[in-house]
């Protein structure tokens, strides 16, 4: 016998009239089966946040969208060193300096830089601006310790495609 074939076939008419004789008992059977998968997935939900606590998540603000329209960064488009979507034309003025890129200031990363904004999650921790004697690095500004934003070793970013109606 070939492999992947099975052992025995029914023929194709009698598999029809199989189906149109059985549909009813099988649809109320696979109905029936989602009950009780639905049913046992909330069981299990329920028993799994009440044996563990569920803590919180910890924000640290969305520096993303920032304080004030001109830092928000949401639907900007995304600039690098060689594609200066930033808005900075021809500078704007970020950290009391003058500013011509924003991707050229945070060692040429790439975002989706507005006037460089107050997240920027492509620097590198090692990532230095030794002219100015000022560290660039992974920056979400709206997480700070004592006033100072936060150093942050490292992050990972995960993409998703949403489902739409389109």
């Amino acid at each position: 016998q070939a492999k992947g074939q099975d052992a025995c076939s029914i023929p194709c008419d009698i598999t029809v009239k199989l189906l149109r004789d059985e549909k009813h008992s099988i649809c109320g059977e696979v109905m029936e089966l989602m009950s009780k998968v639905q049913l046992l997935s909330s069981e299990v939900q329920r028993s799994n946040s009440e044996m563990y606590s569920i803590k919180p998540v910890q924000s640290h603000g969305d520096a993303f969208r920032g304080y004030d329209q001109e830092q928000n960064q949401d639907t900007a488009p995304f600039s690098a060193s060689d594609v200066d979507n930033d808005g900075c034309n021809p500078s704007c003025s970020f950290a009391n300096r003058t500013v011509e890129s924003c991707s050229i200031l945070h060692n040429h990363t790439g975002w989706w830089f507005n006037q460089c904004g107050l997240a920027n999650l492509n620097g590198s921790p090692e990532d230095g601006d030794q002219n100015q004697g000022r560290r660039t690095h992974i920056l979400w500004d709206t997480w700070r310790q004592s006033g100072i934003p936060y150093t942050i070793k490292s992050v990972t970013m995960k993409i998703r495609r949403l489902a739409t109606n389109n």
